[in-house]
């Protein structure tokens, strides 16, 4: 591959993950009043609460994304705590166990 197609390619694969990322950004704009609801209803509904926590959990590698996933996880703890270690393991099995991770616990 010479150099201008390299450049091309480049920057057309540069341009999809930008775009991916602002709708990382947009799911997660849409996600906190959801999680806000949730909690400032003190909803307990196991389904419910795993439902968010499982689309979360695709946005957690994003920068607002993760603060949201561990909030509701905080919110969850009490109330199945079974559950909320799994979400923690189903983290650290995606995103890997690094320093910012440890206080999901």
């Amino acid at each position: 591959m010479d150099d201008s197609k390299y450049d091309a390619f480049y920057s057309e694969i540069a341009g999809l993950c930008r775009g991916l990322n602002n709708l990382g950004k947009i799911a997660i704009t849409q996600l906190k009043p959801e999680v806000d609801a949730l909690i400032h209803s003190r909803c307990t509904d196991d389904n419910t609460i795993q439902h968010l926590l499982d689309r979360l959990l695709d946005y957690a590698p994003y920068e607002d994304g993760l603060p949201l996933f561990k909030r509701l996880l905080r919110y969850y703890r009490p109330i199945n705590p079974h559950s909320t270690a799994n979400y923690i393991r189903y983290y650290k099995e995606m995103y890997g166990d690094e320093d910012e991770s440890n206080d999901i616990e």
